[in-house]
């Protein structure tokens, strides 16, 4: 998905960005276990499944909508926003 989504010369950078936030939720999820209740760290971590699930089904939605319109553009030659 990423080479779909991501061009070759900047995909190191962006995996570089998105591999903070993913440490720290890997950080808290740890020190999460050690102190809350095995049903509190499940709830957190399917919350976090839910929203990664639903951010990527948005992406998914967006790149779609996005190539729709750049495919009309490309047919009609025109890059003026084309519905």
């Amino acid at each position: 998905m990423r080479s779909k989504y991501i061009d070759d010369k900047l995909q190191s950078s962006i995996v570089t960005i998105f591999r903070v936030p993913l440490s720290v939720l890997v950080v808290v999820g740890t020190r999460l276990e050690q102190t809350a209740t095995i049903a509190t760290v499940f709830g957190t971590c399917a919350v976090w499944f839910s929203l990664s699930c639903f951010l990527q089904a948005a992406l998914a939605g967006w790149a779609s909508g996005k190539a729709d319109t750049l495919s009309a553009v490309a047919r009609t030659g025109n890059s003026k926003k084309v519905k």
